[in-house]
C-alpha cells in the first residue's frame, strides 16, 4: 500500500488514538533518534489526518 493510498483511509478516532498511543510508547523506549522522530512524526501525522476527516468542510476550505 503507497502513502497516498493510506492517506486516504477513513480511520476511526478511538483505534486512532490507540495507534497513536503505541507509536508515542515505542518513540519512548527507542535510543534512536531518527526512528524517535519518524515515530512521533507519523503520530502526528495520523492526528491531522482523522482530524480532517471530521472537520464540517467549510472549515477545511477555509484552512
Amino acid at each position: 500500500m503507497s502513502t497516498s493510498e493510506t492517506h486516504a483511509l477513513a480511520m476511526d478516532p478511538r483505534t486512532a488514538l490507540k495507534l497513536v498511543d503505541t507509536l508515542e510508547k515505542q518513540a519512548e523506549r527507542t535510543e534512536d533518534p531518527y526512528l524517535k522522530r519518524i515515530l512521533l512524526r507519523s503520530s502526528c501525522e495520523i492526528i491531522d489526518h482523522v482530524l480532517g476527516q471530521h472537520m464540517p468542510a467549510t472549515t477545511k476550505k477555509a484552512a
